[in-house]
């Protein structure tokens, strides 16, 4: 399972035409959505001190619910450790995209290249290089939380669990398999300031230099936001895309996305985004129902940071 942007300012009133709209949104946190998120992580106990098998063969659905073949779709499995969290504490951070590098101790990983496997022992783990970890010294009871996670390419989450080291314990298999964690999330749409105008400029702009809360409540960190999202819904209303919010993009009629890690001012032309057949985003249409959202692909959590609402050409309506 995770893991948008932007618009924010006021448009025309709705008798206008866009002769006073110059077409650049600046954003506010007026604009955002909310959301809120359980993440379920399951915990297994394997034996201190040895080279434990990692076994996904089993993995054929993802933390978002959808279907996945493990020899193929999981490129990396990695195995990182947080030396002064608990569990608990790691979850949490995860739904408040809220890790810190200073968190984080010894992580490595296994490169599933060429992708026709589905197991690996921990000392086939590495980290480029050289770094690895020694299953006799620092896969022992109380060496902190460790936390399993499978990935597409090297940030899209696919499968999380918590591995702990136990005296008691004589499981030499970890086994990440489609019911090792859960995320669920509960979006709300209707309670942010939307965008309603008539008509439309030639170009889009938006700023979001001066976004300064996260859609869960928190402080956003706006260098995290990379990558611009704008959807259509055709014949789709909000109720609908909430009680579907965790595949968002997946159920939109259309949908554009645009790097935009590097720039500047946190300033961009909305014209950067492209859909699947290579065509830049050139304007809402009449009439559609649409989401503009940043999002942070590097994130734990993949509910977007920001996401708003925009209708041209009529009357808001949910």
């Amino acid at each position: 399972m995770t893991l948008l942007l932007l618009l924010a300012c006021v448009g025309p009133d709705t008798d206008d035409t866009a002769a006073g709209f110059d077409g650049n949104f600046v954003l506010t946190d007026a604009n955002n959505y909310g959301y809120t998120s359980a993440l379920d992580v399951t915990t297994q106990e394997v034996q201190l001190a040895h080279d434990v098998t990692f076994d996904w063969s089993g993995l054929t659905t993802d933390l978002l619910g959808h279907a996945m073949d493990p020899a193929t779709d999981v490129d990396l499995v990695w195995m990182v450790q947080f030396p002064n969290l608990s569990e608990a504490d790691v979850v949490a951070a995860i739904l408040t995209d809220s890790l810190l590098q200073l968190d984080v101790g010894p992580y490595v990983q296994f490169d599933n290249d060429p992708a026709d496997t589905t197991t690996a022992l921990l000392s086939e783990f590495v980290f480029p290089p050289d770094n690895v970890i020694q299953p006799e010294t620092d896969f022992v009871d109380g060496s902190g939380t460790w936390l399993v996670r499978a990935t597409s390419g090297a940030s899209t989450n696919r499968m999380l669990a918590f591995a702990r080291p136990t005296e008691t314990s004589e499981n030499h298999t970890f086994v990440l398999g489609s019911d090792a964690a859960a995320l669920d999330f509960d979006a709300d749409l209707q309670s942010l300031t939307p965008f309603a105008f008539y008509g439309e400029p030639a170009t889009y702009t938006a700023d979001w230099s001066t976004l300064a809360t996260h859609a869960n409540g928190n402080d956003i960190v706006l260098n995290s936001l990379d990558q611009l999202m704008i959807a259509r819904y055709d014949g789709m209303t909000l109720d609908d895309i909430e009680a579907d919010f965790i595949n968002v993009d997946r159920i939109a009629s259309d949908l554009y996305t645009a790097d935009v890690y590097d720039v500047v001012d946190y300033k961009a032309d909305l014209s950067l985004a492209t859909n699947s057949a290579g065509e830049a985003f050139s304007g809402f249409g009449g009439g559609a129902l649409w989401l503009v959202a940043l999002r942070c692909t590097a994130c734990a959590n993949p509910a977007p940071p920001f996401l708003t609402v925009v209708q041209v050409g009529a009357e808001f309506t949910p």
